[in-house]
């Protein structure tokens, strides 16, 4: 018996006792096919409420159709059988992006564009040569634009993934900052702001509606979401400012059980990061990673090797990392 409201809208779950290799005996979450004696693998999920679970599946084998148990599929949010609305198709990620989610199984991906007047030829190629596939008007700096998109497609969005970022490099001191800034706030926190108050609510709504319910919220997030780096001050506080309210959002989901998952990279393959020395994350490695916390429902994923590094060090020492981003 619980008093999270998750749960209470949940039916009985398949549950036994397993004793690992180590000795210890675990109640766990099982899958469909486990048999009633004989080995199971063993692995740390968070459920719908935020909670962590350990979930028992056949060791080998399972079949064609094993990552179509229902349980497993609750406690991720797999792509299979899904609709999904990718924010931004001008994102270098986006098409590659699109391709992965198509091979997952993914029944149909909407994909948001604005100022469709402007011509990206790499994005309409891919359009129309894939089935499943549609391009969407969707400025997140206009609220007609984004309220108009989630009456069309709002009840169907099963997985959104805001792709949407504003990078454009700068010291607090160079001139007409005042301006960027308004136009990287506009873009990342109140563009999630904005989506949040369409299709999140469209998805609140339906986080109970069984196997075609609103399963995830993904948000793209730069490394310095989490720490100020004056070479790119205004960008690195509007993606703050976004991390803030995606935390916020992740709460509040949870009460219904749409998994929110960020994705926290470094510099990418892109023309804005071309001055940055590399490594830097390629748009293909990128949309990997978004799959991967999709199959598997992680909250944080840290995507590159910049971005590791970053995640370790600030775990060490966040004023290290502090100083070591004075230095760009």
């Amino acid at each position: 018996i619980t008093a999270d409201p998750y749960f209470r809208r949940r039916p009985p779950t398949r549950q036994g006792l397993v004793k690992a290799d180590c000795g210890v005996t675990m109640i766990s979450l099982l899958h469909r096919d486990c048999p009633p004696e004989g080995r199971v693998a063993l692995s740390i999920k968070t459920d719908g409420a935020g909670q962590p679970v350990v979930f028992a599946h056949p060791e080998t084998g399972g079949g064609l159709h094993m990552q179509d148990d229902p349980v497993w599929r609750e406690l991720t949010a797999q792509p299979k059988f899904r609709r999904i609305l990718i924010t931004d198709g001008r994102s270098p990620v986006a098409v590659p992006l699109i391709k992965q989610l198509l091979a997952a199984g993914a029944d149909s991906v909407f994909v948001g564009v604005s100022e469709r007047w402007k011509p990206h030829v790499q994005l309409e190629q891919a359009v129309s040569e894939l089935d499943g596939v549609s391009l969407h008007d969707l400025d997140l700096r206009d609220e007609r634009s984004v309220s108009d998109l989630a009456s069309e497609i709002g009840g169907k969005t099963d997985i959104l993934i805001n792709t949407a970022h504003h990078f454009r490099p700068g010291s607090m001191f160079d001139a007409g900052q005042t301006l960027r800034a308004k136009d990287a706030i506009d873009i990342s926190a109140l563009g999630l702001l904005r989506l949040v108050q369409t299709f999140g609510s469209a998805m609140l709504a339906r986080a109970g509606d069984g196997e075609r319910s609103a399963a995830a919220w993904v948000n793209v997030l730069s490394i310095w979401s989490q720490q100020g780096r004056p070479a790119s001050a205004i960008y690195a506080a509007a993606q703050a400012a976004e991390l803030s309210l995606a935390q916020s959002l992740r709460g509040e989901m949870s009460h219904v059980g749409v998994r929110v998952s960020n994705i926290f990279v470094g510099p990418m393959e892109e023309p804005w990061f071309e001055d940055m020395p590399p490594p830097k994350v390629a748009p293909a490695a990128l949309a990997k990673a978004i799959l991967k916390a999709l199959n598997e429902g992680l909250e944080d994923s840290y995507v590159g090797d910049i971005a590791v590094e970053f995640r370790d060090r600030m775990s060490r020492n966040p004023k290290e990392v502090e100083r070591l981003m004075w230095r760009g």
